[in-house]
């Protein structure tokens, strides 16, 4: 018997109603949790799943309350290995709205959004330690998946209030959990781009000022709005 069922959705802008472009393919696979991480890493979002309620209430598995509870939820779930299957089949509309908690600018929230993230991040990265020498590709594929979070915690970082201390303080503990700095060769130039910008802050702390200001002047009215993350 099946633990999950992982499918997609249809993806609409609320601002057109017009579906978002998206790649178009087909297929249904039957895995365990621990063979679909070793494949694809982990999982970002759970509304795309549907769940076996015994499997949750055996795993104990709940959400908690904090900001990107979805990534910590669905990464708990594969990483107690259920039996799932995959298919490209699109069940839900996913309508993306300006205004949303995702997409609040307030100081404050993204200040909570910085340690939640944070704190999620070493969570799972304690989960997958036990991999690093049994499962090393799983292990790997989760890094990666773990290091991706890194560009959200980073615009959460430069839009919100925190002091250069405790800016020290993050950046000094992502370098022990691997989490820092980020790979620049692979995946596409926006990414490695991305990436190296990041890295180059996190190295040089006395620019946090000019970057705050960098991204807050530029980024975020002229250029977030133009990068859709589910593109």
């Amino acid at each position: 018997t099946n633990d999950g069922i992982r499918f997609w959705c249809r993806i609409l802008d609320g601002r057109s109603n017009s579906a978002v472009r998206q790649t178009e393919d087909s297929y249904y696979n039957v895995m365990t949790g621990t063979e679909y991480l070793a494949t694809f890493g982990l999982e970002s979002f759970c509304w795309n799943w549907l769940y076996k309620k015994a499997f949750l209430n055996k795993q104990n598995l709940k959400f908690d309350v904090v900001i990107n509870e979805d990534f910590r939820f669905i990464s708990s779930f594969l990483l107690d290995n259920p039996m799932i299957v995959s298919t490209s089949y699109r069940f839900y509309n996913l309508v993306v709205r300006d205004g949303s908690i995702t997409t609040s600018k307030d100081p404050e929230h993204l200040r909570r959004g910085v340690y939640d993230t944070l704190e999620t991040l070493l969570l799972l990265k304690e989960k997958i330690l036990s991999y690093k020498d049994t499962i090393p590709v799983l292990y790997d594929k989760c890094l990666s998946s773990l290091q991706s979070k890194m560009p959200h915690i980073f615009s959460r970082l430069l839009g919100s209030n925190l002091s250069k201390e405790e800016y020290l303080e993050i950046v000094n503990c992502c370098r022990k959990e691997e989490l820092l700095p980020l790979p620049t060769q692979k995946d596409s130039i926006k990414i490695r781009i991305t990436n190296r910008v990041i890295n180059f802050i996190s190295q040089h702390p006395s620019l946090l000022t000019f970057a705050k200001y960098l991204h807050n002047l530029f980024f975020i009215p002229l250029l977030k709005p133009r990068l859709n993350r589910y593109k």
